[in-house]
């Protein structure tokens, strides 16, 4: 009975085993069954973080405009919503969020420091604003992160250097201020690429920057940065681009820099630095490829050895204090694209200052050669052939380079600007000009040409600016510059031309800045086809022999705002109103409307054309009369605007020409703002804003190019506005495309100020926020009504070509100070083009409801 006993406990205890040994062999593959089949709890535990964070997350946006965060639900798991990958190895734990560029606006939720696994977070080129949490401590895992062209603000977090995996950071574009915290320089050891550029950033640049050896890419450009640059950036051996420009940096470049063969981009532009370049600058940073360090104040000489810098496409030296002869052994540099030393005080006054010219015949690809306001002298060198047939500026102004033009700058075919003015350069304009058929600024102004204008100028058919004046040019002004369609500027002042003013000039409806003829010798009448000028804003042909009456056609041209002549005044078009013209400092002129207070023209012309207007106004009182019971409302309240009518409170940008970067457009909204913030739509955003030079209050109009539309909107909106002005139109002061370093672009139109806002905001918004009733009066709507219908019809029938507006609507007709009415907003615009004109065949067609979402004004079916 023992034996029998022993036996069971002996079965059992194999059993035992054998069951240990099952366990151990299959039971992990049971457990990965029972898991496929149904997730454990824990795992469930982990997810439920990720899920909760994205969803409090998606909580913050209030703009999602393409739905990109629509799948964010639980119709599906989130491991599958847009923007989101998981891990594999850490089972469905969030490693990615990627929503660059979804047009997404809000905060940024502090629930994103809860996705604690992630690697790489991507929310770039969106409408985020505020501040950046400091809960994003706790993504120790890093490596990425891209916050870059958003809105925030506030300083960058300290709570950032937690993140020791970091290897990138882009925060640029966005309006950050403060300093670069200390502590990211002492953690970030893996550190390799940080671009926080255009922001507001002050202070210094941290020295601990040097301490970090695996950074590549330093770009802290257009910020407020003071101080000098670290001594320490000299330890940084993998270093190839360090970009500083337009900042507030002073003190001398960093001898140790020098010696970083690594570096293949030095930007420094718009700075305070001095010092001069080292002379063996090219042995020490032979890989250099990019060096720009214009508008510093750098002196010395261009080093020779600069030319063993056989990498080198752009040497950018504009607006410094060099000095000296520059080498003449630059044909090394075969991949050299721009070499700029404007605005420097090179050259030592001898015959052969300009020989280093011809040494960069080897330089193929060379596309920008600027060497204006220095003091060379001597003769231009006779281009050779093979100087490089890219070149598309030429900048050699403001010198003292005498002789004449060479015959052999007809070789220069691709040139698209040729700039020699201010030289003493004699004898005539080579007729070989003309073959530079891709010129698009010619200026050979305030030197000693004489001669005829030659008629090839008629070739350059995509000329715009062409400046002469002040030569010895005599002759008469060739018929063949009506070829010229694309002219938008012309001076001929102060020459010795002769003979009638060609007609063919006065057919170039491009001509919109400024057309200056006076002082010359021109003589006969101004021709009628004057009125083809609608967009002209001034024209000057004060002090010649011209005679006859001024043609009554002038007042066609609506964007005229100056206009300089002598003899009588004309009455009709915008000549008609008092209040719309001044004629100061003409004290000649005879003629005009009665409000004008001018001597009568004594002339039998004028009698009879005083008759005629008198016999006009008494047909016009009899009409009245007539009509009166009908009308008598209407021509009322006309008359009293037309009288009460005053020129815009709103100081307006003068002639000069507004060239405004983004730096300046980042200062003039105070780093757009909230403050200056007017409004916003599909298109952007709407900043106010100030000109420093002669405190303009302007509106800037920001367009979000994340819609790919407004790149064509962009274009059509520049395209109508060129070439026409009214006064019942926004005027636009200039416009602003520019392109940073990795290629993302940036487009603005700068406005006059309306101070008083928008109809739509007077139709819908009774109350302001000082509690003052908005309303319109009877006589305010009927003027507004009467504002926009002159507004179409200018662009409808007197404009240089039809344009239809194709988005008119309250929030379009913006009012100034006096509440007269401007119609704005041109994105939608289609010029009509005449049947006759080629391009017509090639138009799209239109059909269909544009304008705003929600709202389709009856205009939008045309």
């Amino acid at each position: 009975m023992v034996s029998a006993f022993a036996s069971q406990n002996l079965i059992l205890m194999a059993f035992l085993q054998l069951l240990v040994v099952f366990i151990l062999l299959f039971g992990s593959l049971l457990m990965r069954l029972v898991e496929s089949v149904t997730p454990s709890r824990r795992m469930i535990v982990g997810n439920e973080t990720d899920r909760l964070a994205l969803l409090e997350f998606k909580k913050q946006k209030y703009d999602d405009p393409y739905g990109a965060l629509s799948s964010w639900n639980d119709s599906i798991h989130f491991c599958n919503w847009v923007g989101i990958t998981c891990s594999h190895r850490h089972r469905q734990r969030v490693i990615s969020l990627d929503l660059q560029g979804k047009g997404l606006g809000g905060n940024i939720s502090p629930s994103i420091g809860n996705l604690t696994f992630l690697h790489s977070l991507d929310i770039g080129n969106n409408t985020f604003h505020g501040k950046i949490p400091q809960e994003i401590s706790n993504l120790i895992r890093l490596q990425y992160i891209t916050l870059r062209n958003n809105t925030l603000q506030g300083e960058i977090p300290t709570s950032l250097a937690n993140c020791t995996g970091l290897r990138r950071i882009y925060f640029s574009y966005n309006n950050l201020v403060g300093k670069i915290p200390i502590e990211l320089f002492t953690s970030l050891s893996k550190l390799e690429e940080i671009y926080i550029f255009s922001n507001g950033l002050t202070g210094e640049i941290p020295a601990s920057f040097g301490n970090i050896s695996s950074v590549r890419v330093i770009s802290l450009g257009e910020n407020e940065l003071q101080g000098s640059i670290p001594e320490s950036f000299g330890q940084l051996t993998n270093l190839f681009f360090l970009s500083l420009h337009l900042n507030n940096l002073s003190g001398k470049f960093p001898l140790s820099l020098h010696n970083l063969s690594s570096l293949e981009t030095i930007s420094l532009a718009i700075n305070h630095l001095h010092g001069s370049l080292p002379r063996d600058i090219g042995l020490t940073l032979p890989n250099l490829k990019f060096l720009a360090i214009a508008r510093n104040l750098f002196s010395g000489r261009i080093p020779n050895f600069i030319s063993n810098i056989s990498t080198i496409k752009l040497i950018d030296l504009t607006e410094n204090s060099f000095v000296g002869p520059v080498p003449n052994n630059l044909e090394n540099l075969q991949n050299l694209q721009k070499f700029s030393i404007d605005g420097n005080q090179c050259g030592i006054g001898e015959a052969d200052d300009l020989g280093f010219v011809n040494s960069l015949v080897n330089c193929t690809n060379l596309e920008i050669l600027g060497i204006a306001e220095n003091g060379f002298k001597g003769p231009l060198p006779n281009f050779k052939a093979n100087l490089s047939t890219r070149l598309s500026q030429l900048i050699l102004g403001r010198n003292q380079i005498s002789g004449t033009i060479p015959t052999r700058i007809g070789n220069l075919f691709n040139l698209a600007a040729l700039g020699l003015e201010g030289n003493f350069l004699e004898g005539n304009i080579p007729s070989v000009v003309g073959k530079l058929q891709k010129l698009q600024i010619l200026l050979l102004n305030e030197n000693r040409l004489s001669g005829q204008i030659p008629s090839s100028i008629g070739n350059l058919t995509l000329l715009y600016k062409l400046n002469l004046q002040k030569n010895s040019l005599n002759g008469s002004i060739p018929s063949s510059i009506g070829n010229c369609q694309q002219l938008q500027y012309l001076s001929l002042f102060n020459n010795s031309l002769q003979g009638p003013i060609p007609k063919q000039l006065f057919l170039i409806s491009s001509l919109s800045i400024f057309l200056n003829l006076s002082s010359n010798s021109l003589v006969g009448s101004l021709p009628i086809e004057i009125g083809n000028l609608k967009s002209l804003s001034g024209i000057d042909i004060s002090k010649n022999r011209l005679s006859g009456e001024i043609p009554y056609s002038i007042g066609d041209c609506n964007g005229l705002e100056s206009l300089y002549m002598g003899r009588e005044v004309p009455t009709k078009g915008i000549f008609g109103n008092a209040s719309a013209i001044f004629m100061n400092g003409n004290d000649k002129l005879c003629g005009g409307i009665a409000e004008l207070h001018l001597p009568a023209c004594t002339n039998h012309g004028s009698t009879k054309r005083e008759k005629s207007n008198a016999l006009k106004i008494v047909l016009m009182i009899i009409g009245v009369a007539f009509g009166f019971l009908l009308m008598s409302s209407f021509l009322t309240l006309y008359w009293i605007r037309r009288s009460n009518s005053k020129p815009p409170s709103t100081p307006l940008i003068g002639e000069r020409s507004l060239n405004l970067s983004y730096k300046d457009l980042f200062q003039t909204t105070g780093g757009f703002s909230s403050a200056n913030f007017i409004g916003s739509g599909s298109f952007g955003s709407v900043y106010k804003g100030i000109i420093n030079q002669d405190e303009t209050i302007v509106a800037v109009k920001v367009l979000n190019l994340q819609n790919s539309r407004l790149y064509k909107s962009f274009t059509a909106e520049c395209k109508a506005l060129r070439n026409i002005r009214h006064r019942n139109l926004v005027k636009i002061l200039t416009s602003c495309s520019s392109i940073d370093s990795k290629g993302k672009d940036f487009k603005a139109f700068v406005y006059e100020f309306m101070p008083n806002g928008s109809l739509d905001d007077w139709m819908h918004l009774p109350v302001e926020a000082n509690n003052h009733s908005r309303s319109l009066t009877i006589l305010q709507r009927l003027n507004i009504a009467i504002d926009v219908a002159s507004a179409l019809d200018y662009l409808h029938h007197n404009c240089y070509a039809p344009i239809v507006h194709c988005d008119l609507k309250p929030s379009n007709v913006l009012l100034n100070r006096d509440m007269t009415a401007h119609v704005s907003d041109f994105g939608l615009a289609r010029l009509l083009l005449e049947p006759n004109d080629k391009s017509s065949q090639t138009q799209t067609s239109t059909i269909g409801i544009k304008g705003s979402i929600g709202y389709a004004a009856s205009g939008y079916y045309t």
